[in-house]
This record gives C-alpha cells, sequence and structure tokens, in this order.
C-alpha cells in the first residue's frame, strides 16, 4: 500500500468502509478520471454548477439503498 492510500484511508467517515464519494476520491488520487460530484451535508445547499445530465444520490451508512426510506 503507497503513501497516497495510507493517507486516504484516515480520512474515512467510517474506519476501513470507504462510501461511494470516498471510492471515488481514492481513483482520482490513482489517476482515474471520475464525472465531476460534489457531497453535501444535510443542511447544505449546492454551490456549484453542473451541465446536466445530473444524479441525486444518497450517501449514508445508515442508508443502504434509496428503497429502504418513504
Amino acid at each position: 500500500m503507497n503513501d497516497s492510500t495510507r493517507n486516504w484511508l484516515k480520512t474515512l467517515v467510517t474506519a476501513d468502509k470507504p462510501d461511494e464519494y470516498e471510492a471515488k476520491r481514492l481513483l482520482c488520487r490513482l489517476g482515474i478520471e471520475i464525472p465531476p460530484s460534489v457531497r453535501l451535508g444535510p443542511d447544505e445547499e449546492i454551490a456549484v454548477e453542473f451541465d446536466g445530465p445530473y444524479v441525486a444520490k444518497v450517501c449514508s451508512a445508515e442508508i443502504l439503498h434509496k428503497t429502504d426510506q418513504k
């Protein structure tokens, strides 16, 4: 494991269990291109404009799939 990956592991919200956003950050560190993304907290509004199309996703350890929420 290289230093970049070790440093990335230290930033995970849940140790040794990266979510999708964190995994994409690792891919970027490794030089793999991914679509632009932004992570918002529960009370934050998006301050960046994206040209469409775009997708909104839930990223939470408490919500495994969007159909789990009603």
